[in-house]
């Protein structure tokens, strides 16, 4: 049986979709190796990767042209640092034939130099594999051992920063092994920060699984998810979505945007597929995996909603005492005065702060007889903008209730969100700081997820914190569809 140059070309394009692997692909072999350091260098068109590992002899180079023959199996760790082996199928060259026209190679092993040079493109214009001629030259050398291949003719402009990513996310980095990226060593510490968790436990079926969950400061976009590594190398970086979390979890988009979770599971070797980057989805061994990590996932969760909860509550807290200050500006409000001073001398509780604020407005509303709608002075002028301002009805779909709102530009200054009750109507500061943040870092959708939770939580509170909280919080959990939700976060 012989090996068509055609299979190997579909096989390349289908296993190798992400250009990105031929990095796992190289590093993962030096790891193999027993390299301490890898050296990777963008050229002009090119890219050579360096390693200072054990290099190949004879029977190591005719192994690595061997496709589908890998050694691993039988030596599954590394004789100089006792390293797990991550590298399996032997089918990890393939990777090149993807990213590159040609490639050089040149291994040092005991004092002998070999190289050989494979024009991917003439190799594959034989009908059979085996029939393309591969020259391998030999040399005695004083260079120390190592490994070094140099990609010509790149078939895709690589970018040293989404190299610089995926590396980061998919290898084993740690001191014993370095990657060194455009004379920069690559440091996994400063990633990604936030909150983190982390946990351990022995599963009777997956074995022992660890992790570590990160709540990012900022939205992560695609690289939110869960990365499950296999002796240190991630299997899934093209699926970090593997768990479905925006079904497994009563959380809103926004929040699960900023998950980061990484977790080591090297039980579940013998379920990784052929190209190192998914798993066995039907296995037993992956189902029980999930079941412990979407269970660690929800106690964290519920901790960091908690704790944003209790922000929320202070937060609310600041801002009826900041209407109330605003409101002893204004005549007769000497009650008001008062109150807010008894807060600020003995700190009552929360809930009766509100209502006797409440009483307070009240009483200032029948005793400034030229305004009786004094607590809305501030926002009416912004009504009355509006009114000018010429703008699009948009829909959105909370849970089961649906709402229209319109964008508007409004003052910087001015409130982020504004909800005409009269009118049933919901207005969004286009000018806000805040506004303008979410659009230049693409988390508009969560700024508008937050502000129309907010609001509308605000308005059916009845000036009651509790009310507000326990309505903020059904709110942040339920379904969030954007009826014209391409026009409104397009790039």
């Amino acid at each position: 049986m012989s090996t068509g140059s055609e299979l190997i070309r579909t096989m390349s394009s289908a296993l190798y979709k992400n250009a990105y692997i031929v990095f796992d692909e190289l590093i993962s072999n030096a790891y193999d190796a027993d390299a301490s350091k890898v050296i990777i260098e963008f050229r002009r068109g090119s890219l050579i990767v360096k390693d200072n590992g054990v290099g190949m002899d004879d029977e190591g180079l005719t192994n690595y042209l061997f496709l589908g023959r890998s050694t691993k199996d039988s030596e599954t760790k590394t004789r100089r640092f006792g390293r797990n082996t991550i590298g399996k199928f032997g089918i990890g060259k393939l990777s090149m034939n993807v990213v590159c026209h040609a490639c050089t190679l040149e291994s040092v092993c005991s004092g002998i130099k070999r190289r050989i040079d494979l024009d991917f493109d003439k190799i594959m214009s034989y009908e059979k594999l085996e029939d393309a001629p591969i020259i391998v030259t030999e040399e005695k050398s004083l260079d120390s051992n190592g490994t070094s291949i140099l990609l010509t003719g790149l078939k895709i402009a690589l970018d040293p920063v989404l190299a610089r990513r995926r590396i980061l996310k998919t290898m084993p980095l740690n001191p014993n092994f370095k990657v060194i990226l455009n004379g920069i060593e690559l440091s996994p510490a400063s990633f990604i920060n936030g909150k983190v968790a982390e946990f351990s436990l022995a599963d009777p079926v997956a074995g022992t699984i660890s992790g570590k969950i990160t709540y990012s400061d900022t939205p992560l976009g695609d690289s939110a998810g869960i990365y499950v590594r296999v002796f240190g190398r991630v299997v899934n970086a093209d699926n970090p979505k593997l768990f479905d979390l925006l079904n497994s979890l009563t959380q809103a988009g926004s929040f699960i945007s900023r998950i980061y979770c990484v977790v080591d599971a090297d039980g579940l070797e013998d379920i990784v597929l052929a190209h190192r980057n998914g798993f066995k989805e039907d296995s037993p061994k992956f189902n029980s995996l999930k079941k412990v990590i979407l269970s660690e996932l929800r106690k964290f969760t519920t901790t960091i909603q908690a704790e944003k909860t209790s922000g929320v509550i202070d937060w609310v807290n600041q801002e009826f005492h900041s209407a109330a200050v605003d409101l002893s500006k204004l005549e007769h409000a000497s009650p008001l005065t008062k109150i807010i001073k008894k807060y600020e001398k003995n700190r009552p509780d929360k809930t009766n702060l509100v209502r006797q604020i409440k009483a307070a407005r009240k009483k200032i509303n029948e005793e400034v007889v030229h305004n009786s709608k004094s607590i809305d002075r501030q926002i009416a002028p912004l009504f009355q903008k509006i009114d000018k301002t010429p703008s699009k009805l948009y829909s959105v779909a909370i849970g089961d209730q649906a709402y229209q709102f319109k964008i508007v530009a409004l003052n910087p200054e001015d409130k982020e969100c504004i909800i005409d009750t009269t009118e049933k109507s919901i207005y969004i500061n286009s000018n806000h700081p805040q506004f303008n943040l979410s659009l230049k870092e693409g988390s508009l959708r969560q700024h508008f997820r937050r502000i129309l939770a907010f609001e509308i939580s605000l308005s059916l509170s009845n000036n009651s914190l509790s009310t507000f909280c326990r309505n903020y919080e059904e709110q942040m959990r339920r379904q969030v569809i954007f009826k014209q939700e391409a026009e409104l976060f397009r790039a």
